[in-house]
Order: structure tokens, then C-alpha cells, then sequence
């Protein structure tokens, strides 16, 4: 909580709105207090991945986690998030949910309702990269018109 803060930034992305922010840490990150006025068509719903990790499963296959925040205003209604992911070689800016085929561009959609949500995706053969991008559909209330936010790949490289 910060008084007075009219967002929240991480690496100069816009992540949350509002006096206060909840999250999970799952990485270091630096989250920033924004007290700027701004006008109410600046106030739009928001997604961004905030980090790129890894983990690994009880039997030694590591995992690239990608965790990603989203912030849903009022005026607006969440309609689905999640990601787009597969090898990083398929996953370029262009791809839309339109191109999931569930073989090499695979989709999750998050089922919680918390604004943080993470997709954990590795190869067998632990070689090569991976990406994930983050979606995010909404509603705008007053319109009545949907709208699909899709970030810019992240990449996990396996070392």
C-alpha cells in the first residue's frame, strides 16, 4: 500500500491500479508507486508477465515458470486470461489464439480468480528455448465491445 498511488509499475510496465497492490514474489522485481494524475480513458485493463524462472519436478526435469499479473479496473470485465506457448521457435509476436493447435502452439487459460497467475511448461529433452505470452480478453461496460490484449513473447533458454 502506498497513499496516494495512482498505479503500480514493474520495469515501467503498468501492472495494477489503485492505493494498493497484492501480489505473490516469485522473482526479484522492482515495483513502483505511481503518483501521476490520470485521466480516466488512461485507465485500461492491463496484463504483463513480471518473470521468467525455472523449476524443477521431483524427478529432475526442469521447468520454465512464467508468472504474469493482470489488473481488471472498473467499468471493465475479465473475460479470460491465460497464455499461448510451445517452443520458442512458434510463439512469435504474431500468434493469436487463432493459431492454437495444441501440438506446437498450445494455450492455457487461468482458472482463478487472483490477478497473478503462472504456466510451468518444459521439454523432455531439457534443450532449446521455450515462450509463453500472456493474453488477456476483456469487456468494456459501457460499450459492450471485448477486446484481446497479447503481450510480446518471453523467452526461457534452457542452459
Amino acid at each position: 500500500m502506498s497513499a496516494g498511488a495512482v498505479s503500480w509499475t514493474i520495469n515501467g510496465v503498468t501492472v495494477a491500479y489503485g492505493e494498493t497492490y497484492t501480489f505473490y514474489v516469485g522473482a526479484d522485481i522492482t515495483l513502483v508507486p505511481v503518483y501521476d494524475t490520470l485521466q480516466v480513458d488512461e485507465i485500461l485493463p492491463c496484463v504483463s508477465i513480471i518473470s521468467v524462472g525455472q523449476s524443477s519436478t521431483s524427478t529432475g526435469l526442469i521447468k520454465g515458470v512464467f508468472l504474469a499479473t493482470r489488473d481488471i479496473p472498473s467499468g471493465f470485465t475479465h473475460i479470460g486470461s491465460g497464455f499461448i506457448y510451445g517452443r520458442a521457435k512458434y510463439i512469435t509476436s504474431s500468434v493469436t489464439l487463432e493459431d492454437v493447435d495444441s501440438s506446437t502452439v498450445k494455450s492455457l487459460a487461468t482458472s482463478t480468480s487472483s490477478l497473478q497467475f503462472s504456466l510451468s511448461y518444459g521439454l523432455s529433452a531439457q534443450t532449446g528455448s521455450i515462450a509463453a505470452k500472456a493474453y488477456l480478453i476483456y469487456m468494456n461496460n459501457s460499450t459492450g465491445e471485448s477486446f484481446t490484449i497479447y503481450l510480446d513473447p518471453e523467452i526461457y533458454t534452457y542452459a
